[in-house]
């Protein structure tokens, strides 16, 4: 991940910290998981991971793509602007 989108992100949402700012960088880096993925693989219950990413998509910062039959819809993060 480009140190700019963490900025970006930092000065777009100074208060993120812990599970919502771990969702994000995996996002940045793992383009187009599901919440499922995003759950297995950073072992987080998916009842973290689907609010922390309901915040992420309020504040415009990922966007749902893709559904899949079985998992729900991919995940994408926006391109910010530092």
């Amino acid at each position: 991940m480009s140190e700019t989108s963490i900025q970006a992100y930092k000065n777009y949402y100074p208060k993120a910290k812990g599970k919502r700012f771990e969702i994000f960088t995996y996002l940045q880096e793992n383009p187009l998981v599901t919440r499922k993925q995003i759950a297995k693989e950073l072992n987080i219950p998916i009842q973290t991971v689907t609010p922390r990413v309901n915040e992420l998509i309020h504040k415009d910062l990922v966007k749902e793509c893709n559904k899949t039959e079985k998992d729900g819809y991919m995940l994408a993060v926006t391109k910010l602007v530092a």
